[in-house]
């Protein structure tokens, strides 16, 4: 797979508008040069998507998404919901169980959960 190949591009382009990653992040991760970063981030319209920061760009083909509230990229079809809501669901699948650990537990694990959902449901993602 070459520096520039669209599947790259788009790991890229996700990677720093997305994930907030650094440059040395990105070429550790990806095996990518910074100048070669630099280059896909001018060259892919960096500018075009800050614009746009409240929609996500797809880490599988490095569309912007403006549909709010889409969960899959409508051009490829990838699970675009982000990984902190992905998170506070599995915990409130777990808060549902609760019932079933002594009640002398229960209060302070329920309550661990609850900040800990509302905390993931509040980050702000873009």
């Amino acid at each position: 797979m070459n520096a520039t190949s669209p599947e790259v591009i788009a790991k890229v382009l996700y990677a720093k508008e997305t994930e907030k990653k650094t440059y040395k992040q990105i070429s550790e991760e990806y095996g990518v040069s910074t100048s070669t970063i630099q280059r896909i981030l001018k060259d892919n319209h960096s500018s075009a998507i800050k614009k746009n920061r409240k929609y996500p760009i797809c880490p599988k083909c490095g569309k912007t998404i403006k549909l709010m509230e889409a969960r899959y990229c409508p051009y490829c079809a990838e699970d675009i919901e982000p990984k902190n809501m992905k998170i506070a669901k599995e915990l409130r699948k777990l808060l549902k169980v609760m019932q079933y650990i002594p009640q002398s537990q229960r209060e302070e694990a329920n309550s661990t959960l609850l900040h800990a959902i509302n905390y993931l449901e509040n980050i702000e993602v873009i």
